[in-house]
């Protein structure tokens, strides 16, 4: 196939990373298989038989920084999910919109985020995340301690999961386990 701008009959490369949040893109979270897809697992830990809302009842999920599709006669494909979008915006289930440290100042940038997050051992970084209809939904980065049982991210909470969080993240020795915040209704 040409290559060309994939508005007819070419393709295009194209990389989708969320939108801008701040200076940077802030990527965006995608349904993904609970089997994996080409051998990348879901890195969202969420509680096996957890009662989400809508179509997010029984998915698995998989925090992007960005990812690549092909674009052609206007139609956007995804060879990694075999999935085809009208837009490219529509691989995402939800969209970072900010990001949060409980109890602490808020990373200045993403890349400060990026950075400090995965160290952190008690769990205070949160992505701030909203769905098509806006619903806001939080995606914590796992405590240092706790990646290897509950994969790099936890979620999607909700608001309340994400305040009894805030309040209790302190109180803990031990980080507060996912199945925990999933606990609170």
């Amino acid at each position: 196939m040409p290559v060309g701008d994939g508005m007819g009959p070419s393709v295009v490369e194209e990389t989708y990373a969320g939108i801008e949040v701040g200076s940077k893109k802030a990527g965006f979270v995608a349904f993904h298989l609970s089997s994996g897809v080409l051998g990348l697992m879901p890195n969202v830990y969420t509680k096996l038989g957890q009662l989400l809302p809508g179509s997010m009842r029984g998915r698995s999920f998989y925090v992007w920084g960005n990812h690549k599709v092909v674009r052609f006669n206007r139609t956007v494909f995804d060879p990694t999910y075999g999935q085809q979008y009208a837009n490219i915006t529509d691989m995402a289930h939800f969209t970072v919109v900010d990001w949060e440290k409980l109890g602490g100042g808020k990373p200045a940038t993403m890349a400060q985020f990026d950075t400090e997050g995965p160290q952190c051992a008690h769990g205070r970084y949160l992505l701030i995340c909203e769905t098509g209809d806006k619903t806001r939904y939080y995606f914590r980065m796992t405590p240092a301690s706790l990646v290897g049982a509950e994969l790099l991210y936890q979620g999607p909470f909700t608001q309340s999961q994400r305040d009894w969080l805030a309040a209790n993240i302190d109180k803990s020795v031990e980080p507060i386990r996912a199945d925990q915040v999933f606990a609170i209704p």
